[in-house]
């Protein structure tokens, strides 16, 4: 079976350590600091909405279609 991975919001943890194990271009240590930051900030939000600004992850207000896409998406996991 073969899976096209087109960026990293596509892959789980096991997956983005392989990349990084195994990957030709290296990652130098203080991006790699940073992406650790950023991955700790993004697990201790509460957050369910998010958007990307200028080169930074924010977190954003919930709106009422918000509510109905989540309520969707819960209903077609719990399908599965």
């Amino acid at each position: 079976m073969r899976i096209e991975i087109r960026h990293t919001g596509e892959c789980n943890a096991e997956q983005l350590a392989h990349f990084h194990e195994f990957s030709i271009f290296q990652i130098s240590d203080g991006l790699t600091r940073t992406l650790e930051q950023d991955g700790e900030k993004l697990l201790q939000s509460t957050s369910i909405v998010r958007s990307w600004k200028q080169g930074e992850i924010i977190d954003e207000l919930e709106t009422r279609d918000d509510s109905f896409i989540m309520e969707c998406v819960r209903k077609l996991h719990s399908e599965r």
